[in-house]
């Protein structure tokens, strides 16, 4: 035995009771002295352990009610609400960018995107899965979150916050940059949106592609469409005559000969009656000999109700516009780009490819500018903004139900002129631009820009019976896209973006028809 007497003497014996030890034991190597019961012996402090931060992905799932789970399915609701938790943990864990940003906006944005990506993705799944089958496609479908790319979902999210940082209210628009993002949804979404993406790559609107497809409106085309090919010498530089308040001009609504002025002051807001809409050819019966009648697309009625002014649906103030480009310049006068100081750039820093279109109004200065909204090939807005009357000029009537321009928006957001306008275009368009619009030469007057290098969806896209007949940008977009556009109404009118985009499409797809 090892000699261990005198190691334990500090420990009290575990049999030791009164003194002694309960069985009496000789040669105990335990201390039985009563002072150290009261001892108690060393206990190190427990280890203390790092706390962990909880992991993005493991907070609570939404969660499936039971009234939106059938009663007969043969999965049970602790299932699909498993395969739930799968996909949002995913998501979640996908989605840490948002998360972890310091931005508040854009933690709840990730939330909502998380929780609504989660439920539509197992709605997916319970809708195309059986009981068998359902387990392993939730499983499946939650590792497929992770193979889309970090890198994308990033440069989205920094653009977002970057919208944020400028604008602390800007909460829409960076919810549309995240949910434009190639790698933001279910996986349906994110399918569809690589393959639009690829889809556009591959017609993408290119100097040389739509120089070699004969886009390029040709010159004789031009003409005919009303486009101003130059300035002839004795026209004067223009401008001599901004405002025609005090002349007699005829209304282009009703016809009567007014006194231009500024409401008020002149003339009444309601002293015109008219028809905001247009005529159109309708059928009366079945047979090709039926008797045809034209109908005002406003109100419906036919066309003969013009004759009596109390019977024209719409009322507003008299206004006028100028019929003809020598007109025109004396209101305010035609320039090319290379007449603008900042458009004196190299050809390397101006857009190849770009799509123009501008909302007009009624002043004392006759039909004028008052929103010029330019994009890119991509689709991207360059430049939206409203223009202000010139020095001089008053404003007579907004025309909303066309140009879709509000009173308050337009007295608050109306910072740019003409020429101011027209010099930050020269940053985006030269001589050498190719500008896509419809009817672009109304929207070149308006500007009283000189520009020939265009392509018209008026002339890519002729009417049956040939100039001067046109189709409508609605109509040609709901034909050939698919897309509704132009419904917001009278009180909304329309969006200069909107058709610029959709002006962009049309010869995507025209272009896309012909070469792929």
């Amino acid at each position: 035995m090892l000699p261990v007497r005198g190691l334990l003497h500090d420990v009290v014996c575990p049999s030791f009771r009164d003194g002694e030890c309960e069985k009496k034991r000789i040669g105990c190597v335990f201390s039985h002295d009563t002072s150290l019961l009261s001892v108690r012996p060393h206990q190190p402090e427990p280890e203390k352990r790092p706390v962990k931060k909880p992991r993005v992905g493991m907070t609570e799932p939404p969660r499936i009610t039971s009234a939106h789970h059938s009663s007969t399915s043969k999965l049970t609701l602790a299932q699909r609400q498993d395969g739930l938790k799968k996909m949002y943990t995913s998501l979640r864990r996908f989605y840490a960018p948002l998360f972890d940003h310091s931005e508040p906006a854009l933690q709840h944005l990730g939330a909502d995107m998380a929780t609504n990506d989660a439920l539509r993705m197992e709605q997916d799944v319970f809708q195309h899965a059986n009981e068998f089958s359902y387990k392993s496609s939730s499983i499946v479908g939650a590792a497929s979150v992770m193979k889309r790319s970090s890198e994308v979902l990033a440069a989205s999210v920094a653009e977002a916050a970057q919208a944020l940082s400028i604008n602390k209210n800007a909460t829409n628009e960076a919810a549309r940059i995240l949910e434009a993002c190639t790698e933001t949804g279910t996986e349906t979404d994110v399918r569809l949106k690589r393959e639009s993406q690829q889809q556009r790559k591959k017609g993408r609107l290119t100097r040389e592609r739509l120089v070699k497809a004969g886009f390029l409106c040709p010159k004789g085309d031009l003409e005919q469409l009303g486009y101003l090919m130059d300035v002839p010498s004795e026209w004067g530089p223009g401008g001599e005559a901004a405002d025609a308040s005090g002349e007699k001009q005829t209304c282009v609504r009703c016809g009567v000969v007014f006194k231009v002025g500024p409401l008020g002051a002149v003339q009444s807001a309601e002293a015109c009656h008219f028809h905001p809409g247009r005529p159109r050819r309708e059928r009366l019966g079945e047979t090709t000999r039926s008797r045809k009648v034209f109908r005002w697309t406003c109100c419906g009625r036919t066309a003969d109700s013009n004759a009596l002014g109390e019977d024209r649906c719409a009322t507003g103030p008299h206004v006028f516009k100028e019929e003809t480009p020598q007109a025109m310049h004396r209101r305010a006068g035609y320039v090319r780009w290379s007449d603008i100081p900042s458009a004196a750039q190299e050809a390397s820093e101006v857009l190849p490819v770009a799509a123009l279109d501008c909302e007009m109004s009624y002043t004392t200065a006759g039909m004028s500018v008052t929103r010029v909204t330019l994009v890119d090939e991509t689709g991207d807005v360059l430049f939206d903004e409203m223009i202000r009357c010139p020095e001089g000029v008053s404003m007579i009537d907004l025309n909303t139900q066309f140009s879709g321009i509000q009173a308050e928006a337009y007295e608050a957001e109306a910072v740019f002129d003409l020429d101011s306008a027209r010099k930050t275009l020269a940053q985006y368009i030269g001589p050498h631009t190719i500008l896509i619009g419809h009817g672009l030469e109304n929207d070149l007057h308006a500007l009283r820009l000189l520009h020939t290098n265009v392509v018209d969806t008026c002339q890519l896209f002729p009417h049956p019976r040939g100039l001067p007949f046109r189709l409508a940008l609605r109509d040609l977009v709901s034909q050939h896209l698919g897309k509704l556009i132009q419904t917001g109404g009278a009180s909304v009118g329309h969006s200069s973006a909107e058709d610029a985009q959709m002006t962009l499409e049309l010869v995507r797809w025209k272009w896309m028809n012909r070469y792929t």
